[in-house]
């Protein structure tokens, strides 16, 4: 804010001495644009040290209380589905250490959360059905995380839970690190102090902008150093998980993505890792493709009811053990 204060008398002073030769309507008008300016371009000339600093290929010391704010924030979901009191979508409240149950952790994003679905329709719901009464089903999912916050989450939120078993169902381009959350929470800080006559149209747009920006600049520092960006932001969580999984012995099963263009390395490199860490793999492209427009929300490409209906049966017949597969799609209801 300090900035923005200098700022303006500097440019109330420059109307001043570059309006001294006009009349009075000229001025106004003139004093008119100046504060236009102002309030309209002074928060992108903010934004531009945030964008030309943006590193992906250093350590950042992030603000205090950064990360548990992201891990506690939950505006998004609210919007669609329920929260309960620790933050996890769900119709209930859970409580920490060993159950009677078998606990099944689920862990993702906005994909396995359950994003433009009511409740009933999320995987997480749509899993606990299929499993029964002898299980319970904690959705840890949470919208617009990667692999290492998911991981993060889960030792924050969810371990208290003891789960007997954790279910893995992300997308591959989860590999973006915290760091873009980071720069991208800066961005809409700078909005929200510098742009106060911003409408909100314009700030979204604005946001949606800098992301493409930012991730592009992730994107190049992925193509400069592949494995290290893999090493840093998939295997180093997968590893840290597979060791508590291991101690505890808890059963990981990771649920495989189709693998979109450009994004090669990262499912060879998960799939390996997940092997090694004997995780059981489950792929289900070989029953149905979930990119098809049934199985997806038109428009939008997040999983439709029809698609987490039949992940839930595909998943849950290898957990019990009654069935390796989900059925067909025609006698998915």
């Amino acid at each position: 804010m300090t900035l923005a204060l200098i700022t303006l008398p500097v440019l109330l002073a420059a109307a001043y001495f570059t309006t001294k030769p006009l009349g009075r309507c000229g001025r106004a008008a003139v004093y008119g644009l100046y504060l236009l300016l102002y309030a309209f371009i002074f928060p992108l000339l903010v934004w531009l040290p945030l964008y030309f600093s943006a590193d992906f290929s250093r350590e950042i010391n992030y603000p205090e209380g950064l990360q548990d704010y992201l891990y506690s924030s939950r505006d998004s979901e609210r919007q669609w589905l329920p929260v309960n009191a620790d933050g996890l979508i769900a119709l209930e409240e859970y409580k920490p250490g060993a159950s009677r149950k078998r606990r099944v952790v689920l862990l993702g994003d906005s994909f396995a959360a359950g994003f433009g679905l009511s409740f009933g329709e999320t995987l997480g719901a749509r899993l606990q059905e299929q499993l029964g009464s002898g299980y319970q089903v904690i959705n840890g999912a949470f919208f617009g995380t990667n692999a290492e916050m998911q991981v993060e989450l889960f030792f924050r939120k969810l371990a208290k839970y003891e789960p007997k078993v954790i279910v893995i169902r992300h997308r591959m381009d989860d590999v973006m690190p915290l760091a873009e959350k980071y720069y991208l929470g800066a961005a809409a800080d700078i909005m929200v102090r510098y742009a106060p006559l911003w409408t909100r149209s314009v700030k979204n747009l604005f946001i949606k902008r800098e992301t493409l920006l930012v991730r592009e600049k992730f994107w190049k520092q992925y193509r400069a150093d592949t494995e290290g960006v893999i090493k840093r932001n998939l295997l180093s969580p997968y590893g840290r998980l597979g060791e508590y999984a291991a101690k505890k012995g808890v059963r990981v099963v990771l649920v495989l993505d189709s693998c979109p263009q450009g994004y090669e390395a990262v499912c060879a490199a998960s799939a390996a890792e997940a092997a090694r860490l004997k995780w059981e793999l489950l792929d289900p492209s070989a029953e149905a493709d979930l990119s098809s427009p049934e199985m997806t929300i038109p428009g939008d490409g997040h999983p439709s009811a029809r698609a987490n209906l039949f992940l839930a049966r595909y998943i849950g017949g290898r957990l019990t053990g009654k069935r390796s597969a989900g059925p067909g799609l025609n006698k998915l209801r």
